[in-house]
């Protein structure tokens, strides 16, 4: 069981099907997932805890991270911080072997 269920922004249009531990909902989706609710095989209990994404303003690790157990005790993330340095910035972290990149 998902403890912390995350939501994208894929279009419907491109989702043919959601796969879980209980097996495959296919569209019409309130269908299939109200069987499933009926049926007692789905348990979703929401918990509302915050996480995050994304880069923070700081550039104390020590204060970006303090903020991150304060507000987000449960999930903690690793902070980006691109103010204090520039690999901190996600482009030079996941292109750092890129092709024609130097």
């Amino acid at each position: 069981m998902a403890a912390h269920p995350a939501f994208d922004v894929t279009p419907n249009r491109y989702v043919t099907a959601i796969v879980t531990e209980r097996g495959i909902a296919r569209a019409p989706y309130e269908e299939s997932l109200r069987r499933w609710w009926r049926r007692g095989d789905m348990e979703f209990r929401p918990r509302c805890l915050p996480t995050a994404v994304g880069s923070m303003p700081h550039t104390d690790p020590q204060a970006a991270c303090d903020v991150i157990l304060q507000h987000m005790p449960a999930i903690p993330t690793w902070p980006q911080l691109p103010r204090r340095s520039f690999r901190e910035n996600m482009y030079v972290q996941f292109g750092e072997r890129f092709p024609a990149w130097s």
